[in-house]
């Protein structure tokens, strides 16, 4: 510690203060460590930051793939739905279709002009029977002895020697197959649109392998 005199000091030294190069010494270094430590805490900071930073580009990242995988997965299956309702949709109204034709052969005058038809085709004035189905209405002024209804959906005209028929079912499929024949290239196009939609979705698909069991649903 450094001596000073008395005399050396001011009138009012009662009021000042003795500094003592040890606790100056403590003082600096206190200063110094503290300097450090708000350094340490301002790196660890800055890492800190910058590790939330990346934490939340992640979490951004894995929610917007989460969600991107969540959306393909939903529209897949709404498209599988789809196709399945307007494929039976379609079947329905195949089959409606096929049925109203093969109703429409039990009208009485449809079924008066085919059984004419077959008459001139063998030259038979007046064949001995005529078969019909069973659903048909005859109209009262006609003689029913020479008609017999069947379980069959053909119409047939026999006589003695020989016999005609007219196969409405086999008419109505040739129809049916003449109309598919027809709309084949559509069909094809259309079965294979939804198909090639989902392969392009699955293939867009970060995580596709995950999905690739969807589209065989």
């Amino acid at each position: 510690m450094r001596v000073i005199p008395i005399s050396d000091l001011p009138p009012d030294h009662h009021n000042l203060s003795v500094i003592h190069f040890k606790e100056r010494d403590r003082n600096k270094r206190l200063a110094t460590a503290l300097e450090r430590t708000l350094a340490s805490c301002s790196k660890m900071h800055k890492e800190y930051e910058s590790r939330t930073l990346v934490l939340r580009e992640n979490s951004q990242k894995e929610g917007f793939i989460s969600g991107v995988e969540m959306f393909m997965t939903q529209l897949i299956h709404f498209i599988n739905s789809y196709e399945k309702l307007q494929n039976a949709r379609l079947e329905a109204l195949r089959t409606s279709i096929m049925n109203s034709i093969k109703n429409s052969f039990h009208d009485t005058v449809i079924v008066e002009r085919i059984i004419h038809n077959l008459q001139v085709q063998c030259n038979q004035q007046k064949p001995l029977r005529i078969i019909i189905p069973k659903r048909v209405k005859i109209p009262d002024n006609i003689d029913y002895s020479s008609y017999i209804f069947s379980e069959d959906s053909n119409i047939t005209i026999q006589n003695d020697m020989d016999s005609i028929r007219f196969p409405i079912d086999s008419v109505c499929q040739k129809w049916m197959t003449h109309a598919d024949n027809e709309i084949y290239i559509f069909n094809k196009d259309i079965s294979e649109l939804i198909p090639e939609m989902i392969s392009k979705i699955i293939n867009m698909n970060p995580h596709s392998d995950d999905h690739s069991a969807i589209n065989e649903e």
